[in-house]
C-alpha cells in the first residue's frame, strides 16, 4: 500500500512541476514575444518585461530545485551550470543566454509537446493580436524601403520591423510542421503557401519566402527518404552543421567588395556580408563576450544613417557573447544529434537544420520566442518518439525514475 502511495505521490509531484514549468514557460515567452513588437515601449515598458522575464525566472527554478524530484548531485549539475552561465552572461553584458539556457535546464522531464504546443499557441495567437493592434491603430506599423528598390514598401504589422513580421511567420510553421511530425495534409500545404505568399507581399521577405518554399519541399520529401536518414551517422550531421556554421562566419571575415561573386551574394543578402565583416575585424574577440552598439532599423526611430547591425546570430553569439559561449554551443549541438540518433525520431533533423540555415541570416538562433532548438537536450520528447505514443498511457503509471527509460535513459547519464 506504501509503495502505491509512494508512486501516485511521485505521479503527483511529476504533473505539479510539469504544470508550473508551463506556466512559468508561458510568461516569459509572452515577455520576449512582445520584446519584438511595437507594443514596446509605448504601450508596455521594458521594465515590466524584465520583471516578468525575471520572475518567470524564480518560478522555473523553484520548479527544478523545490518541486520536482531530483537526487542531489542533478541539482549541483543544475546550479553549477546556472552559476556559469550567469557569469559569462554577466562578463557579457547580455543576459538573454542565461535566460535560454534556464528554460532549457528546466525543461528536464517536462513532456516536450506540450512544450510546442504552448510555444505554437502563444507565437500564433500572439501575431494574430499584434496585427489587430496595429490594423486599429492601437500601436503604429513600421514602413520601410528597400535601397535598391526604393518604390516598394514594407510593412512591419505591428512588429518592430519586416524581418521580424516573416521570421515570426517561418517559425510558426515550422513549429506546426513539427507537431504534425513533418507529415502534412493537402490542406496544410496549401494554407502554408497561401500564409506565405500574404507574407511576401506584406514584408518582401525573400530569404524567409525561400526558406519556407525549401521547408515544403523537404516536408515532401522526408516520408520517401527517411529510412535512408535513419542509416546515417549523427557524426554526419553533426558535422555538416558544424562546416555551415564556420563557414558562414569566414565567408564574413574574408569578404571583399572588389570579389564580384562575394558582392553579388552581400547584395542579395541585403548587405549582411558587409556588416558580418565589420563585427569581425572592428571588435577583437575574446573568450567572453562584449557589449556592441547597433543601430538597427527596426522600433520607431528613423532610419539611421549610420546603420550597423549583425544579422547572423553565430557572428552575433562570437563576437558578442565570446568564444567560450560560442564553444559551447556547438558542443551542446553534438548532443542534439546525438539524442535525435538515440531516439529514431528523424524528422527532427528537419526542424534542427532549418533552424541553422535560418540562423546564418537571422538573429533568432538563441531567441526562445523564435525557436526551441536546445530545448531538444533536455525535455521528454516520448510523445515524438516512434512506437512510443501507444505506450504512453502505460508509461505515465510509471515513476519518474522509469519513465525515463532505455535510450533515453542512457542520454540521461551522460549529464549526470
Amino acid at each position: 500500500m506504501n509503495i502505491l502511495n509512494d508512486k501516485e505521490i511521485t505521479q503527483e509531484n511529476k504533473k505539479l512541476a510539469e504544470k508550473i514549468y508551463l506556466a512559468a514557460f508561458v510568461c516569459v515567452l509572452t515577455a520576449f514575444f512582445l520584446k519584438s513588437t511595437l507594443f514596446i515601449p509605448g504601450r508596455i515598458s521594458y521594465f515590466f518585461l524584465y520583471k516578468l522575464i525575471q520572475g518567470a525566472s524564480i518560478l522555473a527554478v523553484i520548479k527544478s530545485l523545490f518541486i520536482e524530484q531530483k537526487l542531489t548531485k542533478e541539482k549541483i549539475f543544475y546550479l553549477a551550470v546556472l552559476t556559469c552561465l550567469f557569469g559569462l552572461s554577466f562578463l557579457a553584458n547580455n543576459f538573454d543566454l542565461f535566460y535560454y539556457f534556464l528554460f532549457v535546464l528546466s525543461a528536464s522531464r517536462v513532456d516536450f509537446h506540450k512544450i510546442v504546443v504552448v510555444f505554437f499557441g502563444v507565437n500564433f495567437w500572439g501575431t494574430l493580436i499584434v496585427i489587430f493592434a496595429e490594423w486599429i491603430n492601437f500601436i503604429p506599423n513600421q514602413v520601410q524601403f528597400r535601397p535598391d528598390q526604393p518604390g516598394l514598401i514594407r510593412y512591419s504589422m505591428g512588429f518592430s520591423s519586416p524581418t521580424d513580421f516573416s521570421a515570426r511567420i517561418f517559425y510558426i510553421i515550422l513549429s506546426y510542421m513539427l507537431l504534425k511530425k513533418f507529415s502534412l495534409k493537402f490542406y496544410d500545404y496549401l494554407g502554408i503557401m497561401l500564409s506565405t505568399l500574404v507574407m511576401y507581399v506584406i514584408t518582401n521577405a525573400r530569404l524567409d519566402s525561400l526558406l519556407i518554399f525549401l521547408l515544403l519541399i523537404c516536408t515532401g520529401v522526408y516520408p520517401f527518404v527517411k529510412v535512408s536518414i535513419n542509416k546515417i551517422s549523427h557524426l554526419f550531421w553533426y558535422g555538416s552543421s558544424v562546416i555551415f556554421i564556420c563557414a558562414n562566419i569566414l565567408i564574413a571575415f574574408f569578404y571583399d567588395p572588389a570579389n564580384k561573386i562575394l558582392n553579388r551574394i552581400d547584395v542579395i543578402l541585403s548587405r549582411r556580408l558587409t556588416f558580418g565583416h565589420a563585427a569581425l575585424t572592428r571588435y577583437k574577440l575574446g573568450l567572453v563576450g562584449k557589449p556592441i552598439q547597433e543601430f538597427g532599423n527596426g522600433g520607431l526611430h528613423p532610419n539611421p544613417q549610420n546603420y550597423f547591425f549583425i544579422d547572423s546570430s553565430y557572428i552575433r553569439l562570437l563576437v558578442m557573447s565570446g568564444i567560450i559561449a560560442f564553444l559551447i554551443v556547438l558542443v551542446l549541438l553534438y548532443f542534439i544529434f546525438f539524442r535525435i540518433k538515440l531516439t529514431r525520431s528523424t524528422f527532427f533533423l528537419i526542424y534542427v537544420f532549418f533552424i541553422i540555415l535560418s540562423s546564418a541570416f537571422d538573429q533568432y538562433f538563441l531567441d526562445l520566442s523564435y525557436n526551441l532548438l536546445f530545448f531538444l537536450l533536455f525535455a521528454d520528447l516520448n510523445w515524438f518518439i516512434p512506437n512510443q505514443m501507444s505506450e504512453r498511457k502505460e508509461n505515465s503509471k510509471k515513476t519518474p525514475h522509469h519513465h525515463w527509460h532505455g535510450a533515453k535513459k542512457e542520454w540521461y547519464k551522460l549529464y549526470v
